[in-house]
């Protein structure tokens, strides 16, 4: 599980699992069920939803990701995934956390509602660590045919 905290947010993202566990073909085989938990502590906004919104190729792309700004912090970072619910923006030391659609806290599905966090080496080794073992635990399925 991944917990980020500011002094005004709190956000847990975490696979929970297959989406469709016993689906017969590659791509609908490969989405992963995400839940977030978001609680913003000044304003008492508090939101939880699960959502089908990254392939088990995305997650080794987060990891892939986190590892390169964890090896030059000076660049500028951005990924997006194929279901544009979670994005994530890098930029000195901050990370930016994107949500859309049935993500938004907020419930206003056309907007995107972003959090920001310091990211420092031990959290984004923390981070890394908790993607490889969601990435070891969910991995790519092949076609069984």
């Amino acid at each position: 599980m991944i917990k980020l905290r500011n002094f005004d947010n709190e956000i847990k993202l975490e696979v929970e699992g297959y989406s469709y566990p016993f689906a017969k073909d590659d791509w609908d085989a490969n989405w992963l069920s995400v839940k977030l938990n978001f609680k913003n502590n000044t304003n008492g906004l508090i939101f939880e939803n699960n959502d089908s919104c990254i392939l088990t190729m995305e997650l080794l792309d987060l990891k892939l990701w986190l590892e390169k700004i964890q090896n030059n912090k000076n660049e500028i970072y951005e990924l997006k995934f194929t279901e544009p619910n979670l994005s994530f923006y890098y930029e000195k030391n901050e990370l930016k956390n994107l949500f859309k659609y049935d993500f938004n806290p907020t419930g206003n599905i056309e907007d995107t509602y972003e959090v920001s966090f310091f990211l420092n080496d031990k959290i984004l080794s923390s981070i890394i660590t908790t993607v490889t073992t969601s990435i070891t635990k969910f991995p790519k399925k092949f076609d069984p045919k």
